[in-house]
């Protein structure tokens, strides 16, 4: 398969420029040739003078058209993916923050429908310590530090005490350009609380399997003396092996039969 040759406009003015310059210097011994009456030989010379004058013309409005159009093209394709990139932007609900390298806050775009995570009132211009608490700070600038070093993402988790409460934040760390990275704060609390109570009721769960103690299966019980036979081949009183399997607690008594067997004396005639 043939490749198709793309002519710019360079090559274009230069292949028009070389069969100009060809024809100047051989059009006079060509005609000299051909025409032999000056009158006529002048005649021509103005006709080709004309052609000349029209094709630069035509030659200069045909670029001329074609930088326009490709232009044109480039402005619709560049407005298109700005339209694209903002649909983008508004579909996403989180907050939006332009970070220089040292940490300023160049420029914001708020949150949709989720908490405020950062003071309302003037904190572009400032840096990161000025406006959250040491430990996030820190972490934010070691994050930013790495993106523009690697261009990775980083994501990472921080808390911030809100009046009386405690919120939960995720931030992701994007490069935006070689001395400032884009970050994206999604408020997580919601998400945070869920997780805790599910870990609370599991802990919860966790620990009343580990004081449930059941007995289940076929025992092997002594037809005589009652004892159970264990695990390990042991033969056990009773009483015993279910209080090591079972929450059960034993009070000894005696029952009215085996008194009257144990002790006759003292039940006699009853």
């Amino acid at each position: 398969m043939r490749s198709e040759v793309k002519l710019s406009p360079f090559k274009i003015v230069s292949a028009y420029a070389v069969v100009t310059l060809s024809w100047s210097l051989f059009a006079d011994q060509f005609l000299g040739v051909v025409i032999a009456d000056p009158s006529l030989m002048r005649v021509v010379q103005k006709i080709i003078n004309i052609v000349y004058i029209v094709l630069t013309a035509w030659l200069l409005y045909a670029l001329i058209r074609r930088d326009t159009l490709a232009m044109r093209r480039s402005e619709e394709a560049l407005r298109r993916s700005e339209a694209r990139n903002q649909a983008l932007l508004n579909a996403i609900p989180d907050l939006m923050l332009r970070i220089s390298r040292e940490g300023t806050f160049l420029d914001f775009r708020g949150a949709k429908g989720s908490a405020q995570t950062l003071p309302t009132g003037g904190f572009l211009g400032k840096a990161v310590h000025e406006v959250m608490p040491p430990n996030v700070a820190d972490q934010m600038k070691a994050k930013i530090a790495d993106t523009l070093e690697t261009g990775a993402v980083n994501v990472f988790e921080y808390q911030i005490q809100k009046e009386d409460r405690l919120d939960y934040q995720e931030a992701r760390i994007v490069l935006s350009w070689e001395d400032e990275v884009l970050a994206i704060v999604r408020d997580i609390t919601e998400r945070k609380r869920a997780e805790q109570e599910r870990e609370a009721l599991i802990e919860e769960l966790r620990n009343a399997l580990a004081q449930v103690k059941t007995l289940s299966g076929l025992l092997p019980i002594c037809a005589a003396c009652k004892r159970i036979r264990d695990d390990n081949g042991y033969w056990r009183q009773i009483e015993a092996y279910i209080g090591e399997h079972s929450e059960a607690e034993f009070s000894h008594g005696i029952c009215p039969e085996c008194a009257r067997r144990l002790y006759p004396e003292h039940y006699k005639g009853k």
